[in-house]
């Protein structure tokens, strides 16, 4: 983990856009034009917000995790958060944690300080046996669900880093999880062409199938 000084630019990778008007942020409404963020090792497969802090998380081919400041596109942080390629990232709904998932088969919780200067890890989750692609958490940034290229969903208690559910939802990798807001129920999508609909915490069967 470091402070990064500088503000990358040159090659759309990244960039902010206005909600609703499908066209980039620039000087005219708050964000500098030249605020488009990129690097070689950029690898953004998942991008998250943090609106407590103003921080956008994008990861990286090498195992790092960027943080920029999204007023001006500032690298404030560089997470060295793993060993492998990070395929996913997720702020808790209040700011304060950010989870990563990994090629090499590990989650991470870190805790986010001082506007993002300072990332602690708090814990390593695991028991995925392939690369963790998909993560979301509950409302109260409790329980977190990850999907997995080993075709489980795994629900966590992130008190203690238990994994309190393992679905096995269908044939094929995880594209797609949802954890409720409370917690209590989980939605899984595939390369099967359905999504099912399940307990988070009790073992029950299929509740429910989308097909499309």
């Amino acid at each position: 983990m470091r402070a990064c000084g500088k503000a990358l630019t040159a090659t759309l990778v990244v960039a902010l856009w206005m909600a609703g008007t499908l066209r980039p942020m620039s000087a005219d409404n708050g964000l500098p034009a030249d605020a488009v963020w990129f690097q070689p090792i950029l690898h953004p497969t998942s991008i998250s917000y943090n609106s407590a802090f103003g921080l956008v998380a994008v990861p990286t081919r090498g195992g790092a995790v960027c943080l920029y400041r999204a007023s001006d596109g500032y690298l404030i942080n560089l997470i060295q958060a793993h060993t492998n390629r990070v395929n996913v990232v997720a702020f808790s709904p209040d700011g304060t944690r950010l989870a990563t998932g990994s090629d090499d088969r590990t989650i991470k919780i870190w805790q986010i300080t001082q506007n993002g200067l300072s990332a602690v890890l708090e814990r390593t989750l695991t028991g995925h046996t392939a690369a963790v692609t998909k993560l979301s958490f509950d409302t109260a940034g409790t329980r977190l669900a990850s999907g997995s290229d080993d075709e489980t969903v795994r629900v966590w208690r992130l008190s203690d880093g238990t994994s309190v559910r393992i679905l096995n939802p269908g044939q094929g990798a995880i594209s797609a999880v949802a954890l409720s807001p409370n917690g209590e129920q989980v939605v899984t999508g595939g390369r099967w062409y359905w999504c099912f609909f399940c307990e988070a915490l009790r073992p029950v069967n299929r509740r429910d199938c989308l097909a499309g």
